[in-house]
């Protein structure tokens, strides 16, 4: 008995040292109301930081730089992935909310249907595209007016 107590406390230990957590409050006194948005939110939450699984410089400067273009490139796609080994548990409970912690290691993240690859060149891509239409906005024009009734 104490020695599956002391196996699990361990597993326990090297799972907290290795991960990360997501603290996630949900407003709601339902329970099962509360799992499904709890669960909803993770899910959301760890689609948007999927790109830091790949190996890029990770300043503050270029965190911002990839999150940015990051959101630009999940829109309208379909990002599949599977991870392992990631938890949503129920920490505490208050009148009116429910506060949840999503335990996942990044590392755990298998079959990403994006490689860092096509996301780097998305950026690279994106950032010209930016570029083009600042200068566009620069381009002073006119606008003409053609009342119909005047032909």
């Amino acid at each position: 008995m104490m020695r599956t107590f002391n196996l699990l406390l361990f597993t326990t230990l090297i799972f907290n040292i290795i991960a990360d957590e997501y603290v996630i409050e949900v407003k709601t006194t339902n329970l099962s109301t509360a799992k499904l948005e709890a669960k909803y939110k993770s899910t959301k939450y760890l689609r948007s930081i999927l790109w830091k699984k790949f190996s890029l410089d990770k300043t503050d400067e270029s965190k911002k730089k990839y999150q940015s273009c990051w959101n630009d490139f999940i829109i309208n796609k379909s990002i599949k992935y599977k991870i392992e080994n990631s938890y949503l548990s129920k920490k505490s409970q208050n009148t009116d909310s429910f506060t949840f912690v999503f335990n996942y290691d990044l590392k755990e993240v298998k079959n990403l249907n994006v490689s860092k690859e096509t996301f780097l060149n998305f950026c690279n891509k994106n950032k010209s595209i930016n570029k083009n239409q600042e200068n566009f906005e620069e381009f002073n024009y006119s606008e003409v007016v053609i009342d119909m009734d005047e032909i």
